[in-house]
């Protein structure tokens, strides 16, 4: 093989590896917009329900603006992100710690911790996924529309889901319906990125 195919060899398996991680993150952005939308809609009643009043659960869902805020300030002073599998996992990681978190507490401190962790992972993925969308596609609106579209599909059938489980089987059971899809989110994100063969 000539050196010019090689170099043509590596830059084709460099931009597959590259696509490999947007539709990683596409995933990944669906299950975090997912995940937003039952704790926008669906924790400020069971923080209610456990005692809190108006003026605690709006402090407490203030976090999770305030912790998307500071994701996206973060992530525009770094590219050390930039198609590492071990920030994408690792946010999702933070997400399900939060989700456990909500499940198994009733404290309004934890709570708060709670979407501060929901809010930072998505920062990272929603980021990501713009950035990939309008980086690797040749029709920069066609990608940023597969961006937001995706994520509004997880917006709409997070809370639908989640609204479904909480008034069949409790308050709490939304964030163990996030919680299982984000696992099998994480599971097809691996299985893609391995076949791919993409760096850690």
């Amino acid at each position: 093989m000539t050196a010019k195919a090689k170099e043509h060899a590596t830059e084709t398996s460099s931009q597959a590896w590259q696509k490999s991680f947007l539709y990683s993150v596409w995933i990944a952005n669906f299950l975090s917009w997912f995940i937003l939308g039952n704790a926008r809609n669906q924790f400020p009643k069971l923080a209610r329900e456990l005692g809190s009043s108006p003026q605690t659960v709006g402090l407490i869902v203030g976090c999770l603006g305030f912790s998307l805020f500071l994701g996206f300030f973060l992530l525009r002073k770094s590219d050390r992100w930039h198609f590492r599998r071990r920030y994408l996992f690792g946010a999702q990681t933070v997400a399900a710690g939060g989700l456990l978190m909500i499940y198994f507490s009733s404290s309004p401190f934890f709570f708060a911790l709670a979407l501060i962790l929901i809010g930072l992972s998505a920062s990272v993925t929603y980021y990501s996924s713009l950035f990939y969308a309008i980086q690797l596609s040749t029709q920069k609106g066609k990608g940023t529309g597969f961006h937001e579209s995706i994520l509004s599909i997880g917006a709409l059938m997070g809370p639908l889901l989640g609204g479904l489980g909480a008034h069949f089987w409790g308050l709490r059971i939304p964030y163990l319906i996030c919680l299982s899809f984000l696992l099998a989110a994480v599971a097809s994100e691996a299985a893609i990125l391995r076949r791919r063969n993409t760096p850690n």
